[in-house]
């Protein structure tokens, strides 16, 4: 079901929205605008190109666009709707056509639908959210009630592309200084009138122009709150003649209606519906040409609105269409001097390699602005580095904090002032989250457990938070963590914890379980931290609390107890892995010192070191996982309530969960998996070896006694946390199959 929810959010998101074509326009009027004349001295039209929305279709644009210079064909002015106007756009600011072509062909699109940087760009401290298994749903949450963000996709990725193909026009406003003049059409959400968008950030007006409404928030330009243009106009040949254009070459890719089966599914009623509604402002423009305009319909009828694999193809259908029209457009050929200097316009170099004199943040959240450009690597005085740029505003970004993070370039008085436009998320800044887990063996163990997260955010210019959990079921708890950063750029911290939990321990013998404790253990805890930029993290802090268990099943010597926790710990985390349950690359690293000792009240006086390390690596669609792990008591003996476990999936998955129980254990698997499908719903089929026990003394533990588990399994990442099914062999008396949601490769023990 979620698979086929995204597959509707993608058919809308890929095709244009429109719902009347009686819409008001907002015009750009450049009366007095004459006929061009020509380097023979003769006298031609003024051109506008007019390039309709249609998604992937798009591209189709670029095929024209090859005919009209192959046929010495000069436009003066370029008008566009959501994907028309990304490729009016760049063709306006004079990107060379192949460039063109070629940055569509290995453009990364769906990184441009999907929400989140990358995660080695995530700040530390947002990677460490991903261990709570928390679904895709959050909600933002203060005395006024719930709010919802405004789009399932906020378009960060989406912005970053465009900035990066239309950065050499950065630095220029008014859209009327391009060497062809351009227009961007939108559509006011608040009033459904066409707005012409006519200056201001190029890439930001391309996302404006393409904001389907649901999909993507509206974009805020002077007074207009903005969403995708083909809502009020998808072929916008009024605003051309409005700039001045005297003969309108229009390119329409619209979808044709759907027939028969085609129309028989939910993202096939979806589609028609959005088709059934273009048709009418489309062909109302159509309805405005005149014998002299010129109309090109490129054969798309095979065509999807998502088929950006398909690049070539689409250029082709595109130029076929331009060259049927042959005839009609020689007539509006110009002579070799005439094309040489349009060429020789569009060709300018509009990019100004000149230093950023000054940086400037514009920041709407609760955290200072030295917070967010202390984050900035570029310099004044220096050229700007866009590629680390780009990868600062990613990882600004992935603090959590922000709506939309994008920049503009503003040249005045001819000082060039480099803008930071960091946006608070509308929703925020506390949010409620909800984690699922689940465990079924079908034999003799049920765990589920749902989580409630409360994460308040930005609380100071520094950039405090506090995250509060409850959760209810198997091993329910509660838990609260006041985390202060001690400087801007988050280095240093202070954090504040409590705790307090309860699960069931199973004790085994001989394969089959004999007994089940309900241990409970409440803590409180004061550290300090530092982070070493996105990857690694190194906190220190001193814990107290006490621990219960009672013999809830089965019979025992002892059936109460309680035991003082008094430790001092030191942990250290390293995480460059790119996905905890679908990794395909990076390291995870993590390692704790724990000292407990009497004078810290503790029962128990003891050290214990425990380390993990595990990796992935990926060749293809086939990925190689590994993971090492071992604890051990190094000094005098532990309480029972300080143990360590194994058994359960992808712990020696052929076992109960923690059948085996010891002071000392050590741990190592291996797994194989080949992914599927994707970007969005990816799913995977794999293979796990498991090997590991646990001692009374690691030191004494011999291969003669490590046990071994396969596992086949397959799983999904789905909206509500990562699913998987295996099926688990030890031996003949070792076996067990598992449903499990929210369980990753990485578990410590």
């Amino acid at each position: 079901m979620a698979g086929l929810v995204l597959r509707v959010v993608l058919v809308i998101a890929f095709c244009s929205f429109h719902v009347s074509a009686e819409t008001s326009s907002h015009h750009d009027s450049l009366s007095g605008t004459h006929s061009v004349t020509s380097s023979s001295g003769g006298q031609r039209p003024v051109i506008g190109l007019v390039l309709s929305g249609g998604g992937a279709k798009g591209i189709a644009h670029v095929g024209v666009l090859k005919v009209l210079e192959e046929m010495k064909i000069p436009i003066d002015i370029i008008v566009g709707t959501s994907a028309g106007a990304s490729v009016a756009g760049v063709y306006a600011i004079g990107m060379p056509l192949e460039e063109i072509e070629e940055r569509f062909h290995v453009m990364d699109w769906d990184k441009g639908l999907t929400d989140e940087p990358p995660r080695e760009d995530k700040a530390f401290r947002r990677k460490q959210d991903d261990y709570d298994f928390a679904t895709g749903l959050t909600l933002g949450v203060g005395a006024d009630g719930f709010k919802f963000r405004k789009g399932l996709i906020q378009g960060q990725q989406l912005l970053t592309i465009l900035s990066d193909l239309t950065l050499q026009a950065s630095h220029i406003e008014d859209y009327d200084q391009f060497p062809i003049r351009y227009r961007a059409v939108a559509s006011d959400i608040e009033t459904g009138e066409t707005v012409a968008i006519d200056k201001g950030n190029l890439a930001l007006a391309m996302r404006a122009s393409m904001s389907i409404p649901g999909a993507f928030p509206p974009v805020k330009y002077e007074d207009h709150l903005l969403v995708d243009g083909g809502i009020s106009n998808n072929l916008p040949i009024n605003i051309a003649r409005d700039m001045g254009a005297e003969l309108i070459i229009a390119v329409d890719i619209s979808s044709p209606l759907l027939e028969g089966d085609d129309v028989n599914s939910l993202v096939g009623v979806v589609e028609q519906l959005t088709n059934l509604l273009t048709r009418g402002n489309v062909d109302a423009q159509l309805a405005t040409l005149t014998e002299k305009d010129i109309l090109l319909k490129p054969n798309l009828e095979d065509a999807g609105s998502g088929d950006f694999g398909r690049g070539d193809e689409l250029v082709e259908m595109g130029a076929t269409a331009a060259r049927a029209s042959a005839v009609r457009l020689k007539g509006l050929s110009v002579d070799n001097q005439t094309w040489i200097a349009y060429q020789l316009k569009r060709g300018q170099n509009l990019r100004q390699e000149q230093p950023v004199d000054r940086i400037e943040i514009a920041n709407n959240s609760g955290v200072a602005n030295k917070f967010i450009s202390s984050r900035i690597e570029q310099s004044e005085g220096e050229p700007l580095d866009i590629a680390q740029l780009e990868k600062d505003l990613d990882q600004i970004y992935g603090l959590g904090y922000f709506e939309l993070v994008s920049y503009d370039i503003i040249n005045e008085d001819g000082q060039n002032t480099l803008k930071i436009n960091a946006e608070k998320k509308s929703w925020g800044p506390n949010y409620l989250r909800f984690g699922l887990q689940f465990e079924e063996n079908f034999k003799d163990d049920t765990r589920f457990n749902l989580t409630f997260y409360l994460d308040q955010t930005a609380i100071n210019d520094l950039g405090a938070e506090w995250k509060t959990a409850a959760r209810i079921g198997s091993q329910p708890f509660i838990q609260t963590e006041f985390f202060q950063p001690l400087t801007y750029e988050s280095t240093y911290f202070l954090s504040l914890k409590g705790e307090y939990k309860k699960q069931d321990v199973n004790i085994y013998e001989d394969g089959n379980k004999t007994s089940e404790w309900d241990v409970a253990n409440g803590n409180v805890s004061a550290g300090l931290g530092r982070e070493f930029g996105n990857t690694s993290e190194l906190r220190v802090y001193y814990q107290v609390g006490q621990a219960d268990a009672e013999l809830e099943i089965g019979k025992e010597d002892i059936n109460k107890f309680d035991e003082n926790i008094g430790s001092v710990i030191t942990s250290f985390t390293y995480d460059s892995l790119d996905n905890l349950f679908l990794p395909h690359n990076g390291v995870i690293a993590r390692g704790e010192w724990s000292v407990s000792r009497d004078e810290f009240n503790a029962s128990h006086d003891y050290d214990r070191v425990t380390a993990l390390l595990g990796g992935a690596y990926s060749l293809k669609r086939y990925t190689f996982v590994g993971r090492v792990s071992a604890s051990s008591v190094t000094k005098n003996s532990a309480g029972i309530s300080d143990f360590v476990t194994l058994g359960g999936l992808f712990n020696l998955s052929a076992y109960g969960r923690n059948e085996f129980s010891g002071p000392d254990g050590s741990f190592a698997n291996m797994i194989v998996y080949r992914e599927f499908g994707g970007p969005f719903i990816p799913y995977m089929a794999g293979f796990s070896y498991e090997v590991g026990n646990v001692w009374d003394d690691i030191t004494e533990a011999s291969w003669g006694q490590v046990l071994d588990s396969y596992t086949l399994f397959a799983g999904s990442d789905t909206p509500i946390g990562p699913v998987t099914l295996a099926a688990s062999y030890a031996d003949s008396d070792h076996q067990a199959i598992y449903l499990s949601i929210g369980t990753d490769f990485f578990t410590m023990f």
